[in-house]
This record gives structure tokens, C-alpha cells and sequence, in this order.
């Protein structure tokens, strides 16, 4: 370890000039009086062999968090667990028989005392230099050294017979306690500090000393806790008292703050409390109980904001409330933030004013909440109301139907219109329109389907006694006879005459309905045979003459199996002869009808074909004349304009040998006449319209056709 400055120390009794003493976080160091060096660690004068030994090898002991760890000095290798060399060492010092009489015995040394046996406590002072401190206050104080060592005659010390374990363990404890071991040592540490001390072997294992040394630290620990806290609890009262004389918060300007610091908290109320600020034993208690004045601070006034800020939102609320915003529906929070602002009560309140606008849109949303709840309670207290009175009417409907089925006008196989005149005037059916779930319909097919059910089971009980009796229901069966034919059996005394009854009309009426069946499938087989006969006849070779009669064909058409399978059934071969020559007859005036419509539009045909030939040798001929009538005009046109050009040529050649008095004159009618030549409108071609052309009904004239040639 470093050491403070100073020369080396003389070479003097072993550890006769050493002095130990405690720095303000409870290390102890050493300060030599002579030359005032001090050192962190424990000079050689007064290390025993043991540690002398291990101070020999090349490992040495550092810490860094608490934690110790060893450095090599010749491989440079690190390693967080203890060298196999140092162990080998302790465990030798731990051996029985270890150590000479002939070694000096030094007296166990106590960081914990001070002169004359005072006890020095972590905060009496702070290294400054060889051998000095500095008191709380700041002023320099020189402390006393302790008693210096004294080399004694070698004692030899004999341990006590112990009981138990627990005797030995707690012999061990006071050992650690006399030699000054505090909760920060660590078991190297002390067991260096201890090895060479008799009680050292009051146990007989390392693990078991160990053992005892956590335990000791352990209540050591808990006894410098409970001493914190009861000198805590004997100044605490007194300090915040004189804290609350002080005043803190916001409303005083000069009081404690709530965001003070240590340091601030420090240098403010050293010169303010007093006394109560001295009654702590140090400056670590001191904090504490600051830190606890502050968190209460804290909290009071967070508590306060608190309040304050419900307050303010219960009050925004019933603003809220008392406007009787639409919030649910169509008011929005930027509507409703305005109409906020404007009232009274917002603008006459300041605190309310302090508002943070995020609590503000807070009230606003659970208000709107609620106001969803309610609408939508109301919606659901609406829907169960209409689901009640649905139900009610539902079970009124169900009691009309009863009370219709117990008076015979409801039984199996009723339809819905045979019992609607009776229901369409009640008001229970009426009151059943509308609501939801199940329709009028609906109920009474329910009603019928128990009845149907129920006599298909009777019809089943009747039907095996039928079967059992051998008897069966015809068409030609009466009501009357079929009562008969089962009053005799018991197992249909129970029945009602109105169930047998409608038994006995739903047997009579499979019967009716087979028989209406069997008859429709005989008359279709029939019309199937009269339709092969005919086709037969229409077959025959040579063909059947459509004047001759059913007897006169019969040779040809009696030996066809289509004939033969009318057996026994000559109305039936006459009909199929007479459809056939109705049929034939109807054919062949069809095609008499279909042959004249032909020759009809044949000859419309060729009349339209006569008039097109016509005319197309009209318009042939118009379009000739008009190609003629064009081409004459053109023709003039050409005539004119040769004749003009070489008139222009002659009275050129004439001014030109005229006399120079003449030209002007000359001149002038030259341009007089070029200008009433320029004058005339342009000539155009005519114009002959294309689609008139086309058309053989438009006559083709040219537009120059009626024009003079004096004219143009």
C-alpha cells in the first residue's frame, strides 16, 4: 500500500515506535513517532513470522469492490482465489505445536481503542498527514498515539476445557471482538490478524472458525444497526422539530426545500438549526435524518398536488356535467375545451385556471365514458325491455293456441289459413307482430308438429291393431264400420273418438289418394298404347287413305303388336284411328297453306326484282344527261378565257406604239378594263352533290345550266 511522505524509519526496537490509529471510515493505519511516517500497512517491526513469510512469497494482496484478488510479481498472473502457497502457510501456522517459545509474544492490538483505553470512532478525524487529523469543524486536531507496544517475555497460555462447541465458538467471538474485527474485515484479513493469538484454536477446522466469523460479523453488524437506530430515534424528534420550526415547501420563500441535496441541506442548516443539528453522532446520521425529512417533503407536497389536481378535475367535471353536453354524440373535445373556457367558473377560479391541459382532456374522456355507458345501458335496457315484452307476448300467443286446440279448432294437420280467421282480431297476435324472435307462425307450426307427433303415434297403435285384426282400410270404408272393427280391442279404449276419427280420415285418405294414383297410371299406359297404334299407322305400306273408314284398314293394322296389345279395348283402336286421320288431314292442309304463302312471296319477288331493273335504267339514263349538261358549260368557260388572253395580247402591242401623250389616257382604260375584268367574280366548277347522284329519285342539275353566256 501507498504510504505517506517521510524518511524511512531507524532501525530501533521492533515495532517500539509504531503507533496505530483509525481513519474516519474505521482502517487502521500506522504512525511511526519518530519520523511522523504514516502507512496504510502494517510495518514489518510488527508483523509475526507467519506473515512475514507469506510477505516473502511473490503474491500480494489487493482489493478492488470489496473483493480481494492476488497479483504475482515475477509471472504477473492474476487470480481471484488465494495461491496454493499461502494456503500451505496458513495451514501450517493452524497446525497443533506451531510457533517457538523462543518467539516474542506481542499483545493483540485494537483499532477500536485510543489512548489510555478510549474507543475512536469512524468519524473522530481524517488523515491529513504523518500522525495528524482534521476534526469535523475543520480545525486541525493532533491526536494522541497509543501506548507503544512492548516486548514482553514470551507467556506461555494454556486454553481452557471448553463444554461445547457453542463454549469454544463463543471464546472464538471474543477473540475477534478483543482484537478489534469489524464488519468490513474479510476472513483473510482476520485470519491473518488472528492466526498467532491462543484462542485462535478454540476451534478445531478452518471451516468451523470461519463459521464463527461470519456469525460474529453477522451480529455485529445487527448490534451496529440497532445502535443507529435507536440514536436515530433519540434524535430524530428534536430534528425534524427544529426542521418544521425552519418551515418547508413552496409557500415559504426561505424555507427547506423539497429539492435540496445533501450539500445544500448541509451548509444551509449548520448555521440554522442549531443544536439539533449537532445531536447526531455524525455526519452519516445526519443525512439520514435529512433524507428522511425530504422524502416526507416529498411526499406532503406530492399529496397536496395531488388533491389539488383531483379537486380541480371534479370541478371540470361538474362544469361538464352542468352544460349537459351532447359528448356522446356529435360535441367534440376541441368544442367542448371552448365552451369549458368560456364559463364563469373557469374564468373566476385560478387554481382551476392551473389546470394541465392532459388532465383537462383526462375529465373530458371519462366523462364521455360515461356518457357511452349510459347510452349504450339505455340501448341495452331498451333491447331487454322489447326482448321482455317479446317473451310476454310470445307466451300470451302460446295460451291463445292452447285454448284454440282444446276446443277442437287446432289439430294434426291444421293449416295456418284455416286458423287465422280465428287469431287475425285477437290482440295477442298483435302484439306479437313486430318483436323479435319467434313469428305467429312460427308458434303454431310448433302447436301442430306436438299434434302430428302425437298422431303418428296413435295412428301407429290403431294401425298395428288394423294389422293384428287383418284388416284393411279401403275407399269404399266407412267411419261407421271402422269404429266397429276396433271398438272391441282394449288397447284403444283410451283414446278419444276425435283422435280415431282423424286416424280414420288420414287412413281413408292414403286410400282415396292410392287410388287416384293407380287410376292416373292406368290412363297414362292407355294414352302411351294409343300413341304406338297411331305411330303404327303412320308406318303401314302401303299408306292409310285419309277418306277411308277404321273397318276398311282393319286387314292392314290388325296383325301390328301395337294393335294386339289393345286387347278387349276396341273403343280405344277406333280413337287412335281417328287421331291418326285428324292428324294427317291437319298435316296436309298445313301444307297446302304453306305451299300458296310460297308461291305468294315468289311472286311478290319477281315483281320486285322487275321494278329495280326499271329503276336503275332511270337513273342510268339521268346520270347521262347531267355528265353532258357539265361538260357544255366547261367547254364555253375554256372558249372565253383563250379568247380574253389573246384580247389582252393586241391592246398591249397598241400601247405600245402610241404616242407619249396618249399613255395616260391609254393607261387609265387599260386599267379601267383590267379592273372590271378583276371585278367579275371568280368562276367555280359546278358542283355536283354525290349523294343526290345516288339517289335515283333526285334529278342532277349544274348550277350554270340556266346561266346565259352573256351573263358570265
Amino acid at each position: 500500500m501507498a504510504s505517506p511522505q517521510g524518511p524511512a524509519p531507524p532501525n530501533g526496537p521492533a515495532g517500539g515506535h509504531w503507533v496505530a490509529h483509525l481513519s474516519p471510515d474505521g482502517r487502521p493505519f500506522w504512525n511511526h513517532s519518530i519520523t511522523k511516517q504514516s502507512v496504510w500497512e502494517k510495518p514489518s517491526e510488527l508483523k509475526g513470522p507467519i506473515e512475514k513469510e507469506m510477505e516473502n512469497t511473490p503474491w500480494k494482496e489487493y482489493e478492488t469492490g470489496g473483493r480481494k484478488y492476488w497479483v504475482s510479481s515475477e509471472t504477473k498472473e492474476t487470480t481471484w482465489e488465494m495461491p496454493q502457497v499461502l494456503r500451505d502457510i496458513l495451514a501450517r501456522a493452524a497446525a497443533p505445536g506451531f510457533g517457538s517459545p523462543s518467539q516474542p509474544h506481542q499483545p493483540p492490538f485494537n483499532p477500536q481503542l485510543g489512548p489510555s483505553g478510549q474507543p475512536l470512532t469512524p468519524m473522530s478525524g481524517a488523515l491529513v498527514g504523518p500522525g495528524g487529523f482534521v476534526s469535523s469543524g475543520g480545525v486541525p486536531v493532533r491526536m494522541q498515539p497509543l501506548p507503544q507496544l512492548q516486548q514482553q517475555s514470551p507467556q506461555p497460555v494454556t486454553l481452557p476445557d471448553f463444554q461445547s462447541h457453542a463454549d469454544a465458538e463463543r471464546a472464538f467471538m471474543n477473540m475477534l471482538g478483543t482484537i478489534g474485527v469489524t464488519p468490513t474485515w474479510t476472513w483473510e484479513q482476520t485470519m491473518r490478524e488472528t492466526i498467532t493469538e491462543p484462542y485462535y484454536k478454540a476451534l478445531k477446522t478452518l471451516a468451523e472458525r470461519k463459521t464463527a466469523f461470519e456469525k460474529f460479523v453477522a451480529e455485529r453488524k445487527q448490534a451496529d444497526k440497532d445502535e443507529r437506530e435507536r440514536s436515530l430515534e433519540r434524535c430524530r424528534k428534536d430534528f425534524f422539530k427544529a426542521l418544521d420550526r425552519l418551515g418547508g415547501g413552496p409557500e415559504k420563500e426561505d424555507g427547506v426545500k423539497s429539492w435540496w441535496g445533501w450539500e445544500k441541506g448541509e451548509r444551509e442548516l449548520s448555521r440554522r438549526m442549531g443544536d439539533a443539528w449537532k445531536a447526531p453522532r455524525n455526519d452519516e446520521e445526519k443525512r439520514t435524518l435529512f433524507e428522511e425529512y425530504i422524502d416526507a417533503l416529498r411526499t406532503k407536497e406530492s399529496t397536496k398536488r395531488k388533491e389539488l389536481r383531483l379537486k380541480n378535475m371534479d370541478k371540470v367535471a361538474g362544469i361538464l356535467q352542468a352544460l349537459s353536453l351532447d359528448i356522446a354524440g356529435s360535441v367534440r373535445w376541441r368544442e367542448a375545451q371552448s365552451t369549458i373556457y368560456s364559463t364563469p367558473e373557469w374564468a373566476n377560479d385560478h387554481e382551476l385556471q392551473r389546470l394541465e391541459p392532459i388532465d383537462l382532456l383526462a375529465v373530458f374522456e371519462d366523462e364521455l365514458h360515461k356518457a357511452e355507458k349510459e347510452a349504450r345501458d339505455a340501448k341495452q335496457r331498451t333491447v331487454e325491455e322489447k326482448r321482455r315484452r317479446g317473451r310476454k307476448s310470445r307466451e300470451d300467443f302460446v295460451t291463445l293456441l292452447e285454448t284454440l286446440r282444446s276446443e277442437g279448432h287446432i289439430v294434426a294437420g291444421t293449416t295456418w289459413k284455416a286458423i287465422y280467421p280465428l287469431v287475425e282480431a285477437d290482440e295477442r297476435f298483435h302484439n306479437l307482430l313486430g318483436n323479435p324472435g319467434s313469428s305467429p307462425l312460427d308458434l303454431f307450426w310448433d302447436v301442430v308438429d306436438r299434434l302430428d307427433q302425437q298422431a303418428e303415434d296413435d295412428e301407429r297403435r290403431v294401425a298395428q291393431v288394423l294389422h293384428d285384426k287383418k284388416v284393411r282400410v279401403s275407399e269404399q270404408t266407412t267411419y261407421d264400420e271402422f269404429v266397429r272393427l276396433l271398438d272391441a280391442d282394449e288397447r284403444l279404449a283410451e283414446l278419444d273418438h276425435a283422435i280415431i276419427k282423424a286416424v280414420y280420415v288420414k287412413l281413408h285418405g292414403r286410400e282415396i289418394k292410392l287410388a287416384k294414383e293407380e287410376k292416373r297410371k292406368a290412363e297414362k299406359k292407355l294414352r302411351l298404347l294409343i300413341d304406338d297404334l297411331r305411330y303404327a299407322y303412320k308406318k303401314l305400306d302401303p299408306p292409310v287413305d285419309l277418306d277411308s273408314t277404321y273397318d276398311e284398314n282393319l286387314p292392314l293394322i290388325e296383325e301390328q303388336p301395337e294393335f294386339l296389345a289393345l286387347i278387349e279395348d276396341e273403343p280405344s283402336r277406333r280413337l287412335a284411328f281417328e287421331k291418326f286421320i285428324k292428324r294427317q288431314k291437319e298435316k296436309a292442309k298445313e301444307r297446302e297453306i304453306a305451299e300458296a304463302e310460297a308461291a305468294e312471296k315468289r311472286k311478290d319477288k319477281d315483281s320486285a326484282r322487275s321494278s329495280s331493273h326499271r329503276d336503275r335504267d332511270a337513273r342510268d339514263a339521268r346520270d347521262s344527261r347531267h355528265r353532258d349538261a357539265d361538260h357544255e358549260p366547261r367547254h364555253r368557260e375554256s372558249e372565253h378565257r383563250s379568247s380574253r388572253r389573246d384580247r389582252r395580247g393586241s391592246r398591249g402591242a397598241r400601247e405600245d406604239s402610241a404616242p407619249p401623250d396618249e399613255d395616260d389616257g391609254r393607261t387609265k382604260r387599260g386599267a379601267s378594263d383590267e379592273g372590271d375584268s378583276a371585278g367579275l367574280p371568280p368562276r367555280k366548277a359546278p358542283r355536283v352533290d354525290k349523294r343526290a347522284s345516288e339517289r335515283p329519285d333526285v334529278e342532277m342539275r349544274s348550277p350554270q345550266t340556266d346561266v346565259e353566256e352573256g351573263e358570265i
